[in-house]
């Protein structure tokens, strides 16, 4: 049960590795910037604690670091974009904190990221566009922020945004249910072959959970900017201020030579929570591959 701060002079281990600190309530104080010269840790537990202060940018120097724990303590600030530089970086966890501010753009580099939970903060703004390009993040856990949809609820006119979820993750005819419409108009025909490039995106992601953000949009209009996910196995979009009926949500669209093709999205999803929203009704086929729904809570009729 140690006590006190975290030593600055503990930054003469330049050969440290493994640093393993967890679970010391009694530890408070800040993160120490005078650590960026630790350069050759792998590992850093520092979850449990009572760490305050901002996420020391210096800490960007630690390229071979692999995993980074930091959850469950009260650190503030905003999440660095020079953390963009931890290129070995697999696992980070730094929920149950009070960090705030936007997601950096430039995290969307960092091309080893399987593991992001940054849960319970009071994180705000959107999903960058650049995420998309995370080709190895398999679980994204944002749950209990407050990301919120823009244009007040609803999807801006003209926006290639659905705040905070990218329109890139959206294969295909988000405009509109009607899955005609789009290859009406020139200008959608040429965004709807730009979207078709973006599916790729996000290639490995089985588990995401948005829930207890105020996103405060149309249910369908969400899931299908993430139906075409389809490694996705768990979605949790829980207390999340949706509303409307589900149902075309569940597709999404290709374009092919004049019009777009409806294909049935959310191919491997095994669980989807959409409990505490205020979904209307369920009007088309769930996926075949659901293990377990949850609708409690909502205003089905």
């Amino acid at each position: 049960r140690l006590t006190g701060t975290l030593p600055a002079a503990w930054q003469g281990m330049a050969s440290l590795v493994d640093l393993r600190l967890s679970q010391n309530a009694g530890l408070s104080g800040s993160l120490p910037e005078e650590w960026e010269a630790m350069n050759k840790l792998r590992f850093a537990w520092l979850d449990g604690a009572s760490l305050s202060g901002s996420l020391p940018a210096a800490w960007a120097r630690w390229g071979e670091l692999e995993h980074l724990y930091l959850f469950d303590n009260q650190l503030t600030g905003s999440l660095p974009a020079e953390w963009a530089s931890l290129s070995s970086l697999q696992r980070l966890h730094a929920g149950g904190n009070n960090i705030t501010g936007p997601l950096p753009e430039s995290w969307g580099g960092l091309a080893f990221l399987a593991v992001l939970n940054l849960a319970n903060n009071a994180l705000s703004g959107t999903i960058p566009h650049s995420w998309g390009a995370l080709a190895s993040l398999e679980t994204l856990t944002l749950s209990h922020n407050n990301l919120a949809a823009g244009g007040g609820g609803a999807l801006a006119e003209g926006s290639p945004w659905m705040a905070p979820l990218p329109m890139a993750w959206a294969p295909l005819g988000f405009f509109s249910t009607h899955w005609w419409f789009p290859a009406r108009s020139p200008e959608l025909k040429i965004w709807f072959r730009n979207v078709t490039a973006t599916r790729s995106v996000l290639p490995k992601l089985k588990q995401l959970d948005l829930g207890g953000n105020p996103l405060n949009a149309p249910a369908d209009d969400v899931l299908r900017c993430l139906c075409a996910l389809q490694s996705l196995a768990a979605l949790r979009l829980y207390n999340a201020g949706l509303y409307g009926p589900v149902g075309e949500g569940f597709n999404y669209y290709e374009y092919k030579v004049d019009r777009p093709v409806r294909h049935f999205g959310f191919s491997g999803l095994g669980s989807l929570d959409l409990s505490g929203n205020a979904v209307t009704e369920v009007y088309d086929a769930l996926p075949s591959s659901l293990l377990t729904v949850n609708l409690m809570n909502n205003q089905l009729t």
